[in-house]
């Protein structure tokens, strides 16, 4: 499966935060910064992707679920020529480990986990056209969800979940550094920290925010 992380929108293209929409007004250009970060030609990007949401993380046989609050961190790094935009080497990255707390149904007793979840391990990160290409696999844990029989109450009969494994790709963007020097080019879902030093994208639509620490390599 390949997806699109781009300021939430799942597509073929990152046309939301790589083309602004027409605006009434030119936005506003800081040329000390346009004039720093044009004169670099190599630069080292540091990620840092924080995730955070309530995905479903258990599965049972016969469809009963349940969800639970996740956390999980990724950081990525590479070199990236901003004229070629184009990797330069081979990016290094760096998995964290997933927590969760299951969300509890009132009438029913918790779900039995037995496992870790993980929802993301990063495997490889490569380029794909203009963008980087994550390979990623979410590992799910066995257990056993309860629910109601007919005439029962909750937890006298349960579903059982067998461990599995989930591989994806994933598209993530390289904002330009130029975002710096204009940040409205960016749209809506990006921002700029307010240490000025790193870039920010919104991708909590999907769980996720990423953030982007350029440093000039040459």
């Amino acid at each position: 499966m390949r997806r699109l992380v781009c300021g939430g929108v799942l597509a073929i293209g990152c046309l939301g935060i790589l083309a602004s929409p027409v605006r009434a007004q030119t936005p506003a250009v800081d040329m000390a910064l346009m004039a720093k970060w044009s004169a670099v030609t190599v630069i080292h990007y540091a990620v840092i992707g924080e995730y955070n949401a309530t995905p479903t993380v258990i599965r049972g046989a016969k469809g009963f679920r349940r969800d639970a609050n996740v956390t999980d961190r990724v950081e990525i790094g590479f070199d990236w020529d901003q004229n070629e935009t184009a990797l330069v080497g081979t990016p290094t990255f760096k998995n964290f480990p997933s927590t969760f707390s299951m969300i509890a149904e009132p009438t029913c007793p918790p779900a039995k986990i037995n496992g870790v979840y993980e929802h993301w391990d990063l495997v490889s990160v490569k380029q794909f056209s203009t963008v980087l290409q994550l390979a990623v696999k979410r590992s799910i844990p066995a257990g056993s969800i309860p629910y109601a029989g007919e005439g029962t109450p909750c937890g006298e009969a349960w579903d059982d979940a067998a461990a599995k494994s989930e591989t994806s790709d994933v598209m993530l963007i390289v904002p330009p550094t130029m975002y710096f020097a204009m940040p409205s080019a960016g749209g809506a879902t990006l921002s700029i920290s307010k240490d000025g030093k790193s870039m920010i994208l919104d991708d909590r639509a999907n769980g996720w925010t990423w953030t982007y620490t350029p440093t000039p390599v040459r």
